[in-house]
């Protein structure tokens, strides 16, 4: 094989490549994201209608049917299940495991353009929901407030949520059981009984009203101006004084019909942090980034805006995805650094001598190195399952570099200059290393064709396991005949 012949006669440029495979592997593992899992987007959109106001008996004939019939002409389709409820319809469509979702959700989204002028008057668009790994949150919060509970939401708003956006990573924050603003007008019904008024009426009236329109244009020199009128309401009073109709030369005002209370929207969920009323944000990721530095970025910065809220205003931990994370790579990492202490005691202890045993062990950190330069240019994370093809790949890196070390000093021992016994031993072991390489990984790779879920996860296993066991071929192949080379002697000649 020329391969051997090459390291040994040019030591300094197979010294080059790996110091190279050192830098770059050292920079790549600090640029590749952490998570438990890989990135997983499971094949399903859900397509989400409102229809304010409508039973579930109007919202399944009205939308729900004809959704469907309109959505099961989409391309890669395997099933579709809907659920009507009052004000809302909830249609899921699951594809094929191998279909290109974004595809998909372009062909779903289509089809829904040429529905949407069938909708009911007072149903809104629908909208596409798509479900992946990376939508879980990686930090809950509560933030409690006593005084200033009900005006909670501008303080998350401008003081919370903005900031939190702002950070590297952050996909976006969602609150749940906040206090929202609602202005109710209370219609007292015996009142527009004797006015003659519906309430069908009042509400065209304020909608009709509370609305800002453009006044066109007007030229002033040589500015070219817009014009607006503003119309929207200011406070209740704008409301209380709208004209509804006149009554007997009597002007009729919706103060004179209902009451206008400035409250707050009634909520089904409350959520209470340590038996008090609280909010709750959670805190999404961005796809790819790593969790652990976009959690160590929010929660410095959620320290720093629990100082600047008001003294009632609090922030709490509730939970924390990052610590799953943190413990199940120090775990895993801790496995594969005692896997590979064992490995070189096993190797020390076998062969006896420190020289050759460096020159054996030296196998395992560029076979490892070189499977994170793999995972970068894949973008691949390090998650459970890349650590886990890491610790199976340790005990075996080194095989192929044993056989080959144990040839070259058989033709040393035998009296052949080293240069020789390297280049010799090697090649006569290349092709029987070759396959027994190729044959373990063979075992690992129908993995990669595995569908579904579960394709997804042991993926990346099967394909850092191989690509950790050709690292380890080439460094057989090449760094292990160049060391042996440099520092294995005759020990007939030394005699």
């Amino acid at each position: 094989m020329r391969l051997p012949e090459i390291a040994v006669k040019k030591p300094i440029f197979i010294l080059m490549i790996f110091i190279a495979i050192l830098i770059f592997g050292v920079v790549a593992r600090t640029m590749i994201p952490v998570d438990v899992l890989p990135d997983i987007e499971m094949p399903m959109l859900t397509v989400i209608t409102i229809y304010p106001g409508a039973s579930a008996e109007e919202v399944e004939e009205q939308v729900t049917k004809n959704l469907e019939k309109t959505l099961a002409g989409v391309t890669d389709l395997k099933s579709i299940t809907s659920k009507s409820k009052e004000n809302v319809s909830l249609i899921a469509l699951e594809f094929n495991y191998d279909a290109d979702l974004d595809e998909s959700a372009n062909g779903a989204r289509d089809a829904l353009e040429l529905e949407k002028q069938k909708l009911p008057a007072g149903a809104k668009s629908p909208f596409i929901y798509r479900v992946n790994s990376s939508m879980m949150p990686v930090l809950i919060y509560a933030v409690e407030a006593e005084e200033s509970y009900y005006g909670i939401e501008n303080i998350i708003d401008n003081q919370i949520s903005n900031k939190l956006k702002n950070i590297s990573g952050v996909a976006s924050i969602l609150t749940i059981a906040a206090p929202e603003r609602e202005i109710k007008v209370e219609v007292d019904p015996y009142k527009l009984k004797a006015y003659n008024l519906s309430i069908t009426k009042i509400s065209k009236i304020l909608e009709t009203e509370n609305i800002s329109i453009p006044g066109g244009n007007i030229k002033v020199g040589n500015f070219d101006l817009a014009l607006r009128v503003p119309g929207e309401f200011e406070s209740i009073e704008d409301i209380k004084r709208i004209v509804l109709t006149s009554f007997n030369g009597k002007i009729i005002r919706v103060e004179d019909v209902a009451e206008v209370i400035d409250g707050f929207e009634e909520k089904d969920i409350v959520c209470r942090s340590m038996g008090r009323r609280s909010v709750v944000l959670m805190v999404q990721k961005q796809s790819g980034s790593n969790t652990l530095e976009v959690a160590e970025a929010v929660k410095a910065e959620v320290t720093k805006i629990n100082k600047s809220l008001p003294t009632d205003v609090k922030i709490t931990q509730v939970m924390d995805a990052s610590e799953l994370v943190s413990h199940s790579i120090d775990n895993l990492s801790k496995t594969i650094i005692w896997a590979s202490l064992f490995v070189i005691l096993v190797v020390f202890f076998f062969l006896r001598e420190v020289k050759s045993s460096l020159i054996v062990i030296l196998t395992i950190p560029f076979s490892l190195i070189t499977a994170f330069i793999f995972m970068f240019l894949a973008d691949y994370s390090v998650n459970v399952f890349s650590l886990m093809a890491l610790a199976i790949a340790i005990g075996m890196v080194v095989d192929n570099t044993i056989v080959v070390f144990e040839n070259i000093k058989r033709h040393i021992d035998n009296g052949e200059r080293p240069m020789q016994a390297a280049i010799f031993g090697t090649s006569e072991m290349g092709m029987a290393i070759s396959a027994s390489t190729l044959t373990t990984i063979a075992v690992f790779l129908p993995m990669v064709f595995i569908g579904g879920v579960v394709g997804v996860l042991f993926k990346q296993l099967a394909i850092l396991t191989s690509i950790t066991l050709l690292a380890s071929l080439f460094t057989a192949l090449t760094l292990t005949p160049m060391l042996s080379s440099l520092f294995l002697k005759n020990k007939r000649k030394q005699k």
